[in-house]
């Protein structure tokens, strides 16, 4: 008879495996090591000081709070999970999931579509936990193994997020008496469940039947029940998520996540990337919008001239330049001055609609806001003034001597 470690590697081997998870058709890598980690800050050094009163170290596979359904998912995130997401949003449902960062699609980290999906579960309220991160088997693995597979989990995570989880999902629920001292070195609750649905086999007709028989045995007075599924599976966002919400509610329990189901404070279920402090509650900041540039003011600003002091209306403007010219006088210098800002602001505008910044109006005086050309407003002019004194003494003296 083979020995049960071989026969196991054997089994994660074959695509026929028996036992829980055998859906995870990349298996290829389960049992191997990542060689490098993922970019991101290391972790690795940070104290993990024990947080609330969740324990750690046994395996915790129950509720410790009556009448609550805690609904789990692993493997993600995968081209479902944004589905499950909208159905949970839909019913007004937090839940929980268990994710790899390097798993069904390669690395989370470099596709903007799971960092979107993981901002959204963390923002919506979900909780977020490990579930390694190639989804290696624990059982066959060694301490400095099962280290990097959490480690580089939680850096892929906090790349993300800024923090990383405190509850970790061992695969295949396979975690022995080492396996368990090693997470808890690392700080985390080993997380598991009591309601496997078993969507994972693709015989949806059993997986209702295996979620409503565990409710219908129970009783919300004194049962609780974490329950288990994938939301890397097409037919389980299209259909089961919707089952398993209406049943519970159909059988009287409150639908929450693991942490609030086990009683522990938002902030212990995940750690800061910095310190491995609790997190401190605040949500994500928003994403930086791209850069753009606003004018400083899209008003005309009364420029003062040398001319005068007075700004007009553009209207204002037409009507002076519509006046006999022997009235244009300092209106039509102020005219000048209105029409110059009013320009300004167009020339402003459009600027910045081609995305280019542009100086604030009051800085956009131009030579042609002082036309060059406008007769002065009042005041001597020694040509204008002195010419007419010469020619009247002259006309004088001529009128005398003829006289």
């Amino acid at each position: 008879m083979l020995p049960t470690t071989l026969l196991e590697a054997i089994l994660i081997a074959s695509p026929l495996v028996a036992a829980h998870g055998s859906h995870h058709e990349h298996r290829d890598h389960a049992s191997i090591s990542p060689r490098a980690p993922p970019p991101g800050k290391d972790t690795s050094k940070l104290n993990r000081p024990k947080l609330g009163s969740v324990p750690y170290g046994p395996n915790i596979q129950s509720c410790t709070i009556p009448g609550k359904v805690a609904l789990t998912f692993d493997d993600g995130p995968a081209g479902y999970t944004g589905a499950v997401l909208d159905l949970l949003a839909k019913n007004n449902v937090k839940a929980t999931f268990f994710l790899n960062a390097n798993n069904v699609e390669g690395l989370i980290t470099n596709k903007q579509v799971y960092r979107d999906v993981v901002k959204r579960m963390f923002n919506e309220g979900h909780h977020i936990g490990s579930h390694s991160y190639t989804h290696a088997d624990f059982d066959l693995i060694s301490t400095q193994q099962r280290r990097e597979e959490i480690i580089y989990n939680e850096i892929a995570i906090a790349d993300i997020l800024g923090v990383f989880p405190t509850y970790f999902r061992p695969p295949y629920t396979h975690c022995n008496g080492g396996c368990q001292a090693d997470i808890v070195a690392l700080g985390y609750h080993v997380s598991n469940y009591n309601l496997d649905t078993k969507d994972w086999e693709g015989d949806y007709n059993k997986a209702r039947q295996n979620f409503v028989g565990a409710l219908a045995s129970g009783n919300p007075g004194f049962n609780s029940f974490i329950s288990l599924a994938h939301d890397i599976h097409e037919e389980t966002a299209k259909t089961l998520v919707q089952f398993m919400i209406d049943q519970a509610r159909k059988y009287k329990y409150e639908l929450t996540t693991m942490g609030d189901c086990l009683g522990d404070a938002h902030t212990n279920w995940y750690r800061n990337a910095d310190t491995g402090a609790a997190w401190n509650g605040r949500p994500l900041p928003a994403d930086e919008p791209e850069e753009t540039t606003t004018s400083t003011s899209l008003t005309p600003t009364p420029t003062p001239t040398s001319t005068s002091t007075s700004t007009s209306s553009t209207s204002s403007a037409a009507q002076t330049s519509s006046a006999p010219a022997s009235t244009v006088t300092s209106t039509s210098s102020s005219a000048a001055t209105s029409t110059g800002s009013s320009a300004s602001v167009k020339q402003s505008t459009t600027s910045h609609a081609n995305g280019k910044p542009t100086d604030s109006v009051s800085s956009q005086t131009s030579p042609s806001t002082t036309p060059t050309d406008a007769p002065p407003s009042s005041g001597f002019s020694p040509v204008r003034d002195g010419a007419s004194g010469v020619g009247l003494a002259l006309a004088l003296f001529v009128g005398l001597l003829m006289f």
